[in-house]
């Protein structure tokens, strides 16, 4: 599907938005790092993009025109010949008027013939690649960019799909960025053909580069540390990716989003493991090609969780095990098909498994050092992939080793060394994930023969000791050599294992750190509910009673009595309010006294930082409706559908003034008499 706007567009350019930039923060040669990544990664900017693939790159005039022109069959030698002669003509005007003043530039000569000076200019032929193939077109465009005179020409040729239903991901008409200093300062402007000429959704998109991509550029050049971008999925193919992942999504993610039983965020768990699984996927089949098997990998997950990632990857044909300390509600609903296992894991001489192609530690908390470690010691051609997340070394938490980098950056390059310790190439790559901790490690090549695998046991053996509170053990690596894989994979995945797990702490048979403690299998609750009550009427009471000490500002209420409204306390300076024994007990077993604040939310409320008192207002409940949305202030009593007072208003009994709202009016009970317990058809509800 061309885009024929090169065949009759002789109308020039015109400046369509220009902005000034911090001449202090801003250098040619830092728009020219804002440039390559607007062209290498312009869905950083533009989300209906995945990204793009580089078609050919670095390449004379004459050959790029050739590969714009041969996609379409179609069309017969002389259409391609009049298409080259347009383009060739645009490409020429793309850069008219930049070295030299005036319109009508011929094409340089460095630039003629079958050779063109890189130093000067860059050339790309790209495919830009919507997120959404059902919805937007892929389309096909070339970049000039003249690093001389900083300028770089973005000329769409063809969308890739001839389907009218389709929209267009980028804008379909030329446009150049330019980069400038004059008398009054630097700027960057983007020229495109003038508006009138364009179609509707053109100038619509006209209108996008206003307002979304110059600022974005104008940042990007005034930025010091050019820190704009992360390079993610570089070890996969962009454009597979996204069909994967959409393909992935549509099977596994819509349906289970709508039936997700646990409490955490679906949107989040259920498309973060679809993502994963659509990178594993792709890591996978790049293996098999790469060594020349079909047969799929098998693998398991330590630290499972919800077991979505083991079902949709066992799904897709690839045998597999999760391993968790805990089960899941949603462990039932997978089928028989998913083999997910309770089971806590203790790093030691019974959790191998040489019989796995791959090792998977997917937030596997204080098992993610552990990883290359079991992969390593389990076989030679085990691997491992790592997506870790909170810092946990062999036996204890992370202790930041390098101040100049931050925490997680830190802990990146300490996983990195281990992977590297136990001998594997490790592979850094950026995820497209829901979450902030989206780097993840790629371990699938060995960089020492099978013959050193004993030294390199014993050297992994080595560096645990010396991070490790106690003593270290090495392995039996000499039994583990020994193990069938294809005996060992067929029962263990049909459930031939013992009853305790791998490591189990009942066994702990030749534990690789002493100090290492499995996480529980109850889950602590960690909201404040389970503080004793007396000290937390207690701290209610101090963080009250200072409110009250505070308040300045008294207001009359409708039934004329005069009310103490409180002031305001810092959150910082209401922890100054209690000893360090309390705040530790609150902050450890407890979650913290921001938690419990959170609780009380029908006495305090929490706004910028500061802690008030949480005042209801006054609404009629004449005609009760429905209840739309749940109010965090005491009194509110927005659209209930009637108030069933299960709970004793705290203002009634504990403030000197009482509760500002009558009794009919406010949502907690004012004395035993009103208590009352919910239907259980409203709980159902």
């Amino acid at each position: 599907m061309p885009l024929n706007w090169f065949k009759h567009s002789d109308d020039g350019w015109v400046e369509k938005c220009k902005l000034y930039l911090d001449n202090q923060l801003s250098t040619p040669d830092r728009f020219q790092k804002a440039i390559k990544v607007w062209t290498e990664k312009p869905n950083v900017i533009n989300r209906r993009l995945c990204g793009i693939r580089v078609v050919s790159k670095l390449i004379s005039i004459e050959e790029c025109i050739r590969i714009a022109c041969v996609h379409d069959t179609e069309v017969d030698n002389a259409e391609i010949e009049i298409r080259k002669k347009c383009l060739e003509y645009q490409i020429e005007k793309a850069l008219s008027g930049i070295s030299a003043p005036g319109p009508g530039t011929a094409l340089p000569d460095k630039l003629e013939g079958d050779q063109c000076l890189l130093s000067d200019y860059e050339l790309y032929v790209r495919d830009l690649i919507p997120k959404h193939p059902e919805r937007f077109c892929l389309i096909r465009d070339i970049v000039v960019i003249d690093k001389k005179n900083y300028c770089a020409a973005y000329l769409p040729l063809f969308a890739l799909e001839d389907d009218e239903n389709k929209l267009y991901s980028s804008p379909t008409y030329p446009y150049r960025v330019i980069y400038r200093k004059d008398a009054d300062g630097s700027w960057i402007s983007i020229q495109t053909p003038p508006t009138e000429t364009l179609r509707l959704e053109s100038q619509e998109s006209a209108c996008w580069l206003q307002k979304h991509l110059l600022p974005r550029l104008v940042k990007w050049t005034q930025d010091s540390n050019q820190s704009v971008i992360n390079h993610s999925l570089r070890l996969v193919s962009v454009d597979e990716y996204t069909s994967i992942y959409q393909r992935l999504k549509q099977k596994y993610g819509k349906e289970l989003v709508k039936v997700w039983p646990e409490t955490t965020d679906p949107m989040k768990f259920v498309y973060e493991d679809v993502a994963i699984a659509a990178y594993l996927l792709l890591i996978w089949k790049k293996e098999r090609s790469i060594k020349g098997i079909q047969e799929k990998q098998s693998f398991i997950d330590l630290g499972c969780g919800n077991g979505l990632l083991v079902y949709i990857l066992s799904n897709e044909g690839h045998q597999g095990l999760g391993l968790d300390v805990r089960r899941r509600k949603i462990w039932d609903m997978y089928g028989p098909e998913t083999v997910l296992r309770e089971s806590s894991i203790v790093p030691s001489d019974d959790c191998l498994f040489p019989e796995y192609d791959w090792i998977i530690g997917n937030h596997s908390d204080e098992l993610t050092p552990w990883i290359p470690v079991i992969a390593a010691r389990s076989s030679y051609k085990c691997c491992c992939f790592l997506l870790p997340c909170c810092a946990h070394d062999f036996d204890c938490k992370f202790v930041r080793r390098n101040s100049k980098m931050s925490q997680y950056r830190d802990y990146l390059s300490y996983v990195k060394e281990i992977g590297e310790i136990c001998g594997f190439d490790m592979e850094e790559d950026i995820m497209r994930i829901p979450s902030t901790k989206r780097v993840c490690f790629v371990g699938q090549v060995r960089n020492y023969c099978e013959t050193e695998q004993a030294a390199v046991s014993q050297r992994i053996s080595d560096f645990i000791s010396s991070r490790s509170k106690g003593r270290a053990t090495s392995c039996r690596s000499t039994e583990t050599s020994t193990v069938n894989p294809s005996d060992s994979k067929v029962s263990d995945i049909s459930g031939g294992s013992s009853e305790n797990g791998c490591g189990s702490a009942s066994s702990q048979v030749g534990q690789w750190a002493e100090e290492f403690k499995a996480r529980s299998s109850v889950e602590a609750v960690r909201n404040c509910t389970k503080l004793n009550r007396e000290v937390i009427v207690s701290i209610v009471n101090v963080i009250s009673q200072e409110l009250l000490r505070r308040g300045t500002d008294t207001v009359q209420l409708e039934d004329g009595r005069m009310w103490n409204q409180g002031g305001s306390i810092p959150i910082s300076d209401v922890a100054t309010l209690f000893d360090k024994t309390t705040l530790k007990q609150l902050k450890n077993e407890c979650g913290g006294l921001q938690t419990l604040l959170r609780n009380h939310n029908n006495v305090f409320t929490v706004r910028e930082s500061n802690v008030r008192f949480s005042r209801g207002l006054s609404v009629s409940t004449t005609e009760p409706t429905r209840r739309k949305k749940k109010q965090k202030c005491c009194g509110s009593i927005c659209d209930l559908p009637l108030l069933y007072k299960t709970k004793l208003c705290w203002f009634h009994i504990g403030h000197p003034d009482g509760c500002p709202l009558s009794s009919a009016q406010c949502r907690f009970a004012h004395g035993q008499e009103e208590l009352m317990l919910r239907p259980e058809f409203d709980k159902k509800q």
